[in-house]
């Protein structure tokens, strides 16, 4: 999973996709004692990151600039949110079953 740290989605062009903030394909995450990395960011991917409040969600890009899903709740707990992103990516070769007219 891809992963932002919380002040890049509150940068320029990143406050509305996040990840754009810190240019094309690069992220910072922080290693165990507390330095920060630089790492690519491949598409498609999730990226998950906190909101204003602390609480993370997750977003699905296809490509930089396009994200094509969201999280519908907002987790407490980073490792709800990982679960929640793993839990979609086993589903991907499940069946789609389209219902209606």
């Amino acid at each position: 999973m891809c992963r932002r740290p919380m002040a890049a989605a509150r940068t320029g062009r990143g406050e509305a996709h996040g990840h754009a903030a810190l240019g094309r394909d690069t992220s910072m995450n922080a290693n165990t004692s507390g330095t920060r990395l630089m790492t690519a960011i491949t598409y498609p991917c999730f990226i998950a990151r906190p909101d204003g409040r602390g609480r993370w969600y997750w977003t699905y890009y296809v490509r930089e600039d396009e994200p094509i899903a969201y999280s519908k709740e907002k987790y407490v707990d980073r490792r709800d949110c990982e679960e929640s992103v793993r839990r979609v990516q086993e589903s991907l070769s499940r069946p789609v079953f389209f219902l209606g007219l």
